[in-house]
């Protein structure tokens, strides 16, 4: 016959009554038994726990902490109302003016979550009076001090709306100070870590808000190892490991920012770990699931950037596979951005298949919303626009043709720039499968439009860049049909804008630039081709003299000083 050591689930059944059984008794040790019975319920059994607070508090009217944990508990889930009730009543029957104290910033966060900024402000300020007057009195008075910093970091959100985020980062600096002080003296306090990690994330934001990205970054570290802290000290409470995820996403984000790969990586990694193992713990909770799939999409687009295509592939999967539980509407638009990055990864890997599967599913789960739906009629547009790319990429030309043509008639009629950009890639598309015809009139009526908008906004040098490429292959289609008129007044045009983006840039791009369409014009048997021959050979003797020529530029310019 074999035996079993007891559960602990029922070892602390046991306990809870045992001393629910004392405190109920009554007696001079009543309403510690109940305080040992929230103590031990709190972290386990919330509805337990606010059941020996409140006979603690009977028993004990002038408790202070047990009825400020009662009404913590009730704020907790949701009960607003009664939860004021408990900390106005602990504040008129504190004996002293630390049970005040508490009982104001109790009040305050009270008021913050019942959305009364004006009595949350009054309450933290008094909470920070009177902890100010403790401290006049014994200036190292640990907990006063710790409840002072509290308040002040409370009063340091208000500020950022009054003052504005600078004077909102001193304040919330100062208040951080003064509890790393503190964590000097006893860093083991797990109230003190919380406290800190709270600092440190509003001292990132409001980092964030003002530019200072370093600033923003060394926070979010130190938030993580107070955390972390938390997480050991408490590893039954999974709101740290909640918090935690969050504050290594924003360290993975930010090191992004920084172009700092491996940190970046190393950050999504232990975030992710974290939300693995949460979604697990609760397989039912869809927001987890959701948090999961996001951070998964997030951890495969730094693969992608750090150059593991491999990993980001299975990542973007991972988080494909997740959304396909989602049903509602932002479900829906949750799996379509899902199949879009892992299409685009797969692009990237030259996958054209897998791409094209991909894009295919995406336009298949966007069509039907697009009819009533703008939002989604762009969507779709856009995944036309990426199985287009897929399809010249693989060189399916007839493919790639059709789908820039769907794009083109779903987008916005109010964006010529990019029905411009989308008829030199349908023209590039019918170049790829020998229509020289339709794709020299494709790359005509792009031209046209751009030369409109070049007009409108003659300083957009990204516009003019973008008109000069397609009057190049205007140009040279109509040099291959054997009409050298149009092919010089395409090069003519184009040699115009290379121009004006050299007067503009004035780099040795645009210098290149320049020198070829030059090359090009030179090579025509038209009066001015030698004017162009030694605009060319200057453009490229300036490129000798900087020590940038490339073996094409070389290659030029042997064939210039042949004419």
């Amino acid at each position: 016959m074999t035996s079993s050591s007891p559960s602990p689930r029922g070892a602390f059944e046991r306990r809870f009554a045992a001393l629910m059984a004392e405190a109920q008794a009554g007696g001079p040790d009543a309403a510690q038994a109940a305080r040992r019975a929230a103590a031990m319920a709190l972290a386990r059994d919330p509805r337990r726990a606010e059941e020996a607070l409140a006979h603690a508090s009977a028993l004990d009217p002038l408790d202070a902490v047990s009825t400020l944990a009662l009404a913590q508990l009730r704020a907790d889930r949701g009960d607003l109302d009664a939860a004021r009730v408990g900390a106005a009543q602990a504040f008129s029957d504190a004996i002293d003016e630390s049970a005040r104290a508490l009982a104001a910033f109790a009040l305050g966060e009270i008021a913050l979550a019942r959305g009364d900024a004006a009595q949350a402000r009054d309450a933290f300020q008094a909470a920070k009076s009177l902890q100010a007057d403790i401290l006049r009195h014994e200036p190292g008075d640990y907990e006063a001090l710790r409840h002072y910093a509290r308040a002040c970091q409370r009063l340091a959100d208000f500020t950022a709306s009054d003052d504005g985020a600078a004077a909102a980062r001193i304040a919330h600096g100062e208040a951080l100070t003064l509890l790393e002080t503190l964590a000097q003296r006893d860093d083991a306090l797990v109230d003190l870590a919380e406290d800190l990690a709270f600092g440190c994330a509003r001292l990132a934001h409001l980092c964030l808000e003002l530019g200072d990205h370093d600033g923003a970054r060394a926070c979010a570290e130190a938030r993580v190892g107070w955390l972390m802290r938390l997480a050991d000290d408490e590893p039954d409470n999974e709101a740290w490991r909640v918090d935690l995820a969050d504050a290594w996403e924003l360290c993975a984000r930010l090191a992004l920012e920084a172009h700092d790969i491996h940190p970046a990586q190393e950050a999504s990694s232990q975030a992710l770990h974290l939300r693995v193992a949460l979604a697990a713990a609760a397989p039912g909770d869809a927001k987890r699931r959701r948090a999961q799939a996001k951070r998964w999409a997030r951890h495969a687009e730094i693969l992608a950037q750090s150059g593991d295509l491999h990993g980001a592939r299975s990542a973007a999967a991972h988080a494909r596979g997740l959304r396909e539980a989602d049903t509602d509407s932002l479900g829906a638009q949750a799996l379509h951005d899902a199949l879009i990055l892992e299409g685009d990864l797969a692009l990237k890997a030259r996958d054209y298949e897998g791409a094209r599967i991909l894009f295919s599913r995406a336009c298949e789960h966007a069509q039907p919303r697009a009819y009533d739906d703008n939002a989604w009629r762009t969507a779709l547009s856009q995944v036309w626009g990426r199985l287009g790319e897929t399809a010249l990429q693989a060189h399916h030309f007839a493919q790639a043709r059709d789908s820039f043509a769907r794009m083109r008639a779903l987008s916005d009629a109010s964006n010529p720039r990019l029905a411009a950009r989308l008829l030199l890639k349908e023209g590039e598309a019918a170049l790829g499968a020998g229509d020289k015809i339709a794709a020299r009139a494709l790359f005509q009526q792009s031209c046209a439009i751009r030369l409109d908008l070049v007009d409108a906004a003659p300083q957009d040098m990204a516009l003019a860049r973008e008109l000069a490429v397609a009057l190049e292959r205007l140009g040279v289609l109509a040099h291959e049909a054997g009409d050298i008129a149009a092919a010089h007044a395409a090069w003519e045009d184009e040699a115009r804008i290379a121009e004006i983006m050299l007067d503009a840039i004035g780099d040795s791009a645009a210098m290149r630039f320049a020198a070829i369409v030059h090359g090009l014009l030179a090579g025509l048997a038209s009066p001015d081709a030698t004017a162009h021959r030694k605009r060319g050979l200057a453009l490229l003797d300036d490129l000798a003299r900087q020590g940038a020529l490339t073996e094409q530029d070389i290659a030029l310019r042997t064939r210039l000083w042949g004419g």
